[in-house]
């Protein structure tokens, strides 16, 4: 059976010699029953400390964490009925696969008759039932992959904890695992928690995923609305591939007829975005490359020339040069006959527009003229 898990304003410090460093800060939120919930961010965000607080292998410097209605906050880790999966798979590799899986069965002494029975039955979940008798040696990496989930969800755990399992592997087996992760969340009643400096990962895997920065969990929301409508220009550019475009803009024009203007390019506003942009004089625009679109030159934004042309199958990622040095990406269907060095038009839908702040970086109008905002 699974559970449900809430975060109370929780904080992790570390000393530094004379300073202390919040590795996690003041983070809030919950996790429901049943939920695949990923916890995604750059190196050092305090994604892995987070999970290791849940597990209880990290001590909670002020804060609780809780289980349904269970304060676990100084419960160890043997007594919160979770199963972990670490980015080192670290495998026995003296026992064989039956062994492996069914090691942490043998030490709570539960009986042999269960201990295969369960055994069989995760092999069987995992399709490694033919390689029960094998050794880790013998196995390829995602196969090992597959071993080590075995081994944290054989105990039938409340909450499954994997923490960067797939960095290991491949780009093909990563890909191959995450399918097979997904088919096991969707076979199991477990709660999985999730963590990957991979955005991509963190976006095709998800229920809800929290991205991290500096120890906060800046945005947590469903993959879709995280990519559509970004809470600051850092989550913009960390979410999707490529990253948004995002480029200095100036607000102007009278009051009855307000305008956002860069390279030479102007795009008139609503005066509701005006308002909510009012004491700026400049901001941060972006755009992701998906909502570029080459159009007709009396259909056109702005005009730019192609500098780079890269083919990524039925799709292109092309790089635009616009006047003053500014460089866009563009992703879509483009012509075979629109070689690079082409002079392209382009145009984007005010819809599409981020607006950011051009100092605190949060997100201040997601599309501009609101009558024309889509909905996802």
């Amino acid at each position: 059976m699974s559970v449900g898990l809430t975060l109370e304003h929780v904080t992790k410090t570390f000393s530094q010699g004379a300073k202390s460093i919040n590795a996690v800060d003041d983070l809030s939120l919950e996790i429901g029953p049943g939920e695949f919930f990923t916890f995604v961010g750059a190196s050092g965000c305090g994604k892995t400390t987070t999970l290791r607080m849940i597990a209880g292998l990290e001590s909670v410097s002020s804060g609780r964490i809780l289980f349904d209605k269970e304060d676990v906050t100084g419960i160890p880790t043997q007594g919160r009925d979770i199963g972990m999966v670490f980015q080192d798979i670290a495998l026995f590799p003296y026992m064989s696969i039956r062994e492996n899986i069914g090691y942490s069965l043998k030490v709570a002494r539960v009986p042999k008759k269960e201990i295969d029975e369960r055994v069989e039955r995760t092999a069987e979940l995992l399709s490694i039932s033919d390689k029960l008798a094998m050794k880790p040696v013998q196995l390829s990496g995602g196969q090992q992959q597959r071993v080590a989930i075995g081994r944290a969800i054989v105990r039938e755990p409340k909450v499954l904890l994997l923490d960067e399992p797939l960095s290991a592997l491949d780009a093909r087996l990563r890909t191959e695992m995450r399918s097979e992760i997904l088919r096991l969340h969707r076979r199991i009643n477990s709660t999985i928690i999730y963590v990957t400096h991979d955005q991509v990962e963190a976006m095709t895997m998800s229920s809800r995923i929290a991205v991290m920065e500096g120890g906060k969990a800046v945005q947590v929301d469903q993959p879709r609305s995280v990519f559509r409508y970004p809470a600051r220009e850092s989550v913009a550019t960390f979410i999707g591939t490529p990253a948004m475009n995002v480029w200095d803009a100036s607000l102007e024009g009278p009051t009855d007829a307000p305008r956002l203007s860069w390279s030479g390019v102007s795009v008139p506003i609503s005066r509701e975005d005006a308002q909510a942009l009012s004491g700026l004089t400049t901001v941060r625009l972006g755009a992701r490359p998906q909502a570029l679109k080459l159009v007709p030159a009396d259909e056109a934004l702005l005009e730019a020339t192609l500098s780079l042309k890269e083919p990524l199958g039925l799709e292109d990622e092309c790089h635009l040069q616009v006047a003053d040095g500014l460089e866009l990406r563009l992703v879509g269907r483009v012509p075979d006959s629109v070689a690079e060095g082409s002079l392209v038009h382009v145009n984007i839908d005010p819809s599409d527009f981020c607006v950011f702040h051009p100092e605190t970086g949060e997100v201040l109008r997601h599309g501009l003229n609101k009558e024309q905002i889509k909905t996802i």
